[in-house]
């Protein structure tokens, strides 16, 4: 069973943690070690892995920390580690010929090399292989010196033969097994002696092993031992129909119903499981999800935990067929089976099934109560990414994602693939997590992955299908916010990798967007500064603030732009510049604009040369004479103004700003003024609120 319980660790992502007090990995050179070896009498065990390996982490963060694997291996071995891409690793790999990853050498004090196992695994088993290369007549070495002699036994080549799949030579393991296989008999086959070559070959049902193992069962109990050989069996059926019940169609194997017509005919214990296996694995291929389900209530005060594991399985492949109330029945059947968990593995198990049930039974986003800590604790227990929402309690776009879109069932089966969690930017950690994260704005939402990096930043909410999108990216490695920050910082700068790290930081409110433009900008050619696909540098106003070489650029090279991109799109743009920046100058705080600043925006207009300029220069003799304070004067050019500027873009929202300082009749021009702009007035949304004002000035 323990293969089907590793099968579903990894379908739940769960990694087990154990104590520390482990294997003694010493920091020390490769001679170093031999020469501490020599000095103790010990071995060398040298740990070959990459930084990127699943198995080596494995290894590391599960196997090793043992206080078990630490009893066994310290006394033996001065233990090292070596990186085989970084520093001496990397002329290590050669040397001790490591061929895969992880990769575990042992090497005497002289340098010889004894024994290499390739590939991890659980504690005991791995021990069991690292015996064999200590033990001076199964190591590596002696058996490949006694094979080159030509005088090996029947038995030793067995052991050859499995030593040399540890190492990772399989073409030398071919060679010795059809050899042994012509030496061996019928009877040499059911010894104990060779029963290894049935558990490391491919003795699935319907193999020819397999069927000679039953053909031949009570030979092999007697041989062997009914525990071992039941074991194999059960193991071998089991994964087989473990693979029928997550849905997978097996190669080479027999169909359900063959299966459980051979299983009917065996004397092995838990014969019962394996028929109970059967039935669910014929459901599934029926994708009949609803008798998954009731027969797994039927057997819930009864099922022992493998029984329950495969009813577990069952619901990946059922997905299409599973709803919401039928997740809530299961997790009634976890919790029972919760309450009878045997041992810290099976209640860790329990635990993490019944966290997904709860997830998967819940209708839209499912947020944990979590701190930060807390579930980031919990990411890297379950190598998931962590969803945060960060949302202030006045944000109106942040309240719309909480009634609107995160209750949606969709977008809580998409989301709850993560662990979600939201915190308020303004109160208890929310503050602190704000400035570490750099949360400016409302609504932010990020994937942080185990490890507590930022893999990726969406600012702004909306609809469901198009939010989705949005987290989706943080799957694309072109446009994940924290792999193109990485990237960044690793030196990248080649210029469209450039352009799209900028999009994104404007996208996201991100930090030094303006110092990275420029970056950007100077690198160019003179032809690449007016190319179309850099154009986004001037429009962006921080990534070209006033006063930056990006801006001088664009104001000093007018025709090369009009040249390039055409006159149409540098007038437009130029238009719209200026006319938010009037816009800003007429909406200003009282007092913080001198008249100057307002004469050189003229300047600069007039300078353009603009095919709408008489709006902008219109617009710009406006708020000189508002800035003035000559409300005469500012009446009589409002007055003249409405003929000429567009009623979307008038400042009619000066009429408020003036009202306290107006005469009877100065108030009845303003009047007669806002009437014409509604009545020109496009937009009814705009009409309207510009109604606003007409109102509050007649009440005047």
């Amino acid at each position: 069973m323990k293969k089907l319980f590793t099968l579903m660790s990894g379908l739940l992502f769960c990694t087990l943690l154990f104590a520390q007090g482990g294997v003694d990995f010493q920091h020390l050179t490769y001679s170093e070690a031999l020469e501490k070896a020599k000095a103790e009498n010990k071995l060398v065990f040298i740990d070959c892995y990459t930084t990127w390996c699943g198995p080596c982490k494995h290894m590391a963060e599960v196997v090793f920390p043992q206080e078990k694997a630490g009893e066994f291996f310290n006394p033996r071995f001065v233990c090292v580690k070596f990186d085989m891409e970084k520093g001496e690793g990397k002329e290590l790999g050669k040397k001790l010929g490591v061929p895969a990853y992880p990769t575990f050498v042992i090497v005497r004090p002289d340098g010889t090399i004894q024994h290499r196992i390739v590939g991890g695994g659980d504690l005991d088993g791995f021990i069991e292989r690292i015996q064999l290369g200590l033990n001076e007549k199964t190591n590596l070495l002696y058996l490949t010196e006694k094979y080159n002699s030509g005088k090996m036994k029947k038995t030793e080549m067995a052991v050859y033969y499995r030593v040399l799949n540890d190492a990772y030579d399989s073409k030398t393991a071919g060679k010795v097994l059809e050899e042994l296989k012509e030496k061996m008999t019928k009877k040499d086959r059911m010894k104990a002696e060779f029963w290894s070559l049935f558990e490391m070959g491919n003795s699935v049902p319907g193999s020819d092993d397999f069927n000679f193992i039953l053909a031949n069962y009570p030979i092999f109990v007697k041989n062997v031992g009914k525990e071992k050989v039941d074991g194999f069996i059960y193991d071998n059926y089991s994964n087989v129909l473990v693979r029928y019940i997550s849905g997978a169609k097996p190669n080479n194997t027999p169909d359900v119903a063959t299966l459980k017509k051979e299983i009917e005919g065996l004397q092995i214990d838990r014969k019962n499981q394996l028929l109970n296996a059967c039935v669910i694995a014929d459901l599934v291929s029926k994708k009949d999800a609803a008798k998954v389900v009731e027969l797994m209530e039927e057997q819930a005060e009864t099922m022992v935990f493998e029984d329950f594991v495969n009813f577990f399985i069952a619901q990946y492949p059922l997905k299409e067929k599973m709803t919401k109330e039928m997740y809530g029945r299961i997790l009634t059947v976890a919790e029972k089976m919760n309450a009878r968990a045997e041992g810290s593995d099976q209640k860790k198990y329990m635990d993490a099934v019944m966290d997904m049930l709860k997830k998967k039974k819940h209708i839209g986003v499912y947020f944990e109560d979590l701190t930060f800590d807390q579930a980031l604790e919990k990411a890297k227990i379950n190598r998931q990414m962590l969803f945060v929402d960060c949302y202030t309690s006045w944000c109106g776009p942040c309240k719309y994602m909480t009634s609107k879109i995160f209750p949606q069932e969709k977008v809580g089966d998409y989301l709850n693939r993560f662990i979600c969690v939201k915190y308020d930017m303004e109160k208890e950690e929310g503050i602190e997590l704000a400035k570490r994260f750099g949360v400016v704005a409302y609504p932010t939402f990020l994937l942080i992955d185990m490890n507590g990096n930022v893999r990726h930043k969406v600012v702004g909410g909306g609809e469901a299908d198009p939010f989705i999108k949005r987290i989706e990216e943080a799957f694309d490695e072109n446009k994940a916010t924290g792999v193109l920050e990485a990237k960044y910082k690793a030196g990248n700068r080649e210029h469209s990798f450039l352009v799209n790290y900028l999009q994104m930081l404007v996208a996201t409110y991100g930090k030094n967007a303006d110092i990275i433009a420029n970056e950007l900008f100077q690198s160019l050619s003179d032809e690449e500064k007016v190319a179309k696909e850099y154009w986004f540098l001037y429009t962006n106003t921080k990534l070209s603030p006033e006063g930056s070489a990006i801006y001088d650029y664009l104001l000093n090279n007018r025709e090369k732009f009009a040249q390039s991109l055409g006159e149409d799109v540098v007038n437009q743009y130029f238009f719209n510049l200026y006319n938010n920046r009037l816009d800003k100058v007429l909406n200003a705080r009282p007092g913080s604009i001198k008249v100057d600043s307002v004469d050189r925006l003229k300047k600069e207009i007039i300078a353009l040369k603009l095919v709408d300029d008489k709006v902008l220069l219109a617009k710009t003799a406006i708020a000189r004479a508002f800035w003035s304070g000559n409300q005469n004067q500012l009446l009589l050019l409002v007055e003249k103004g409405v003929k000429i500027i567009p009623s979307e873009q008038f400042p009619i929202s000066l009429a408020y700003q003036v009202k306290d300082n107006l005469t009877s009749a100065q108030l009845n021009r303003w009047v007669k003024v806002c009437e014409t702009v509604i009545a020109n007035c496009k937009y009814s949304g705009m009409a309207k609120r510009m109604q606003g004002i007409l109102d509050y000035l007649k009440k005047k």
